[in-house]
Protein backbone atom coordinates (compact mmCIF):
# COMPACT_ATOMS: atom_id res chain seq x y z
CA UNK A 1 0.00 0.00 0.00
CA UNK A 2 1.18 3.28 -0.89
CA UNK A 3 0.77 5.79 1.96
CA UNK A 4 0.57 8.89 -0.20
CA UNK A 5 -2.36 7.83 -2.50
CA UNK A 6 -3.83 4.30 -0.74
CA UNK A 7 -3.72 2.57 -3.67
CA UNK A 8 -2.92 -0.97 -2.63
CA UNK A 9 -0.61 -3.09 -5.10
CA UNK A 10 -0.73 -7.16 -5.51
CA UNK A 11 2.17 -8.29 -7.18
CA UNK A 12 2.81 -12.13 -8.41
CA UNK A 13 6.39 -12.71 -7.64
CA UNK A 14 6.82 -16.09 -8.90
CA UNK A 15 3.46 -18.07 -11.37
CA UNK A 16 5.43 -20.94 -12.80
CA UNK A 17 5.49 -24.16 -10.33
CA UNK A 18 6.57 -27.03 -13.05
CA UNK A 19 6.99 -30.48 -11.88
CA UNK A 20 3.66 -32.04 -10.98
CA UNK A 21 2.52 -28.97 -10.26
CA UNK A 22 2.66 -27.94 -14.18
CA UNK A 23 -1.23 -27.66 -14.47
CA UNK A 24 -1.26 -24.31 -12.14
CA UNK A 25 1.65 -22.72 -14.31
CA UNK A 26 0.87 -18.84 -15.02
CA UNK A 27 -2.16 -18.92 -12.61
CA UNK A 28 -4.78 -21.52 -13.88
CA UNK A 29 -7.67 -19.54 -12.15
CA UNK A 30 -6.85 -16.65 -10.35
CA UNK A 31 -9.04 -13.93 -8.43
CA UNK A 32 -7.57 -11.25 -6.07
CA UNK A 33 -9.98 -8.71 -4.23
CA UNK A 34 -10.07 -6.74 -1.35
CA UNK A 35 -13.54 -5.63 0.25
CA UNK A 36 -14.57 -2.25 1.60
CA UNK A 37 -15.21 -1.30 5.53
CA UNK A 38 -17.87 -3.49 7.56
CA UNK A 39 -20.28 0.10 7.74
CA UNK A 40 -21.29 0.38 4.73
CA UNK A 41 -24.24 -2.21 3.60
CA UNK A 42 -24.28 -3.55 0.50
CA UNK A 43 -20.18 -3.77 1.62
CA UNK A 44 -17.99 -2.36 -1.41
CA UNK A 45 -15.51 -4.51 -3.54
CA UNK A 46 -13.64 -4.89 -6.10
CA UNK A 47 -11.79 -7.75 -7.65
CA UNK A 48 -9.83 -8.82 -10.76
CA UNK A 49 -10.05 -12.37 -11.85
CA UNK A 50 -8.91 -14.51 -14.97
CA UNK A 51 -9.89 -18.10 -16.05
CA UNK A 52 -6.98 -19.12 -17.99
CA UNK A 53 -3.47 -19.30 -18.04
CA UNK A 54 -2.47 -15.24 -17.85
CA UNK A 55 -0.27 -14.52 -15.10
CA UNK A 56 3.32 -13.46 -15.60
CA UNK A 57 5.92 -13.05 -13.23
CA UNK A 58 5.61 -9.99 -11.91
CA UNK A 59 2.30 -8.91 -12.99
CA UNK A 60 0.96 -6.00 -10.68
CA UNK A 61 -2.56 -5.26 -10.01
CA UNK A 62 -3.62 -2.12 -8.36
CA UNK A 63 -7.16 -1.24 -6.56
CA UNK A 64 -7.34 2.53 -5.67
CA UNK A 65 -9.98 2.95 -2.91
CA UNK A 66 -13.30 5.11 -3.91
CA UNK A 67 -13.03 8.64 -3.36
CA UNK A 68 -13.71 9.67 0.16
CA UNK A 69 -17.36 10.25 1.56
CA UNK A 70 -18.56 14.15 1.10
CA UNK A 71 -21.31 15.73 3.25
CA UNK A 72 -22.71 18.80 1.63
CA UNK A 73 -24.62 20.69 5.31
CA UNK A 74 -26.03 23.81 5.65
CA UNK A 75 -23.97 27.24 7.17
CA UNK A 76 -25.22 28.25 10.36
CA UNK A 77 -28.54 29.66 9.65
CA UNK A 78 -30.73 32.44 11.95
CA UNK A 79 -34.75 31.58 12.41
CA UNK A 80 -37.34 32.98 13.51
CA UNK A 81 -39.26 32.03 16.50
CA UNK A 82 -42.79 30.87 16.67
CA UNK A 83 -43.53 32.08 20.52
CA UNK A 84 -47.05 29.56 19.15
CA UNK A 85 -44.43 26.91 20.00
CA UNK A 86 -41.47 28.15 22.02
CA UNK A 87 -39.27 27.19 18.92
CA UNK A 88 -39.08 27.14 14.88
CA UNK A 89 -39.69 25.13 12.12
CA UNK A 90 -36.19 24.77 10.57
CA UNK A 91 -36.03 23.64 6.99
CA UNK A 92 -32.21 22.84 5.38
CA UNK A 93 -30.39 20.30 2.95
CA UNK A 94 -27.81 17.86 3.23
CA UNK A 95 -26.72 15.79 0.23
CA UNK A 96 -23.93 13.25 0.53
CA UNK A 97 -21.50 11.52 -2.51
CA UNK A 98 -22.90 8.38 -3.78
CA UNK A 99 -19.97 6.56 -1.96
CA UNK A 100 -21.29 7.91 1.56
CA UNK A 101 -23.90 4.94 2.11
CA UNK A 102 -27.26 6.23 3.90
CA UNK A 103 -26.88 8.95 5.31
CA UNK A 104 -29.57 10.30 8.25
CA UNK A 105 -30.32 13.46 9.30
CA UNK A 106 -31.74 13.82 13.26
CA UNK A 107 -33.41 15.55 13.45
CA UNK A 108 -34.93 15.82 10.12
CA UNK A 109 -35.73 19.55 8.15
CA UNK A 110 -38.97 20.43 8.66
CA UNK A 111 -38.44 19.91 12.82
CA UNK A 112 -39.34 21.81 15.05
CA UNK A 113 -36.22 22.94 17.06
CA UNK A 114 -37.23 23.87 20.66
CA UNK A 115 -35.99 26.96 21.55
CA UNK A 116 -32.90 25.48 24.04
CA UNK A 117 -31.68 23.96 20.75
CA UNK A 118 -31.84 26.76 18.83
CA UNK A 119 -29.25 29.10 21.02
Amino acid sequence: MYETSNIIRFKYQDVVFGGTQNFYDNGVDAVVGIEGPSSISPRPYNTWSCNTAGLNDGLCIEFAPPPPCVLTVPANMTVAMDPDICGAVVNFTVSASDNCGPVTVTPASGSVFLQEQLQ
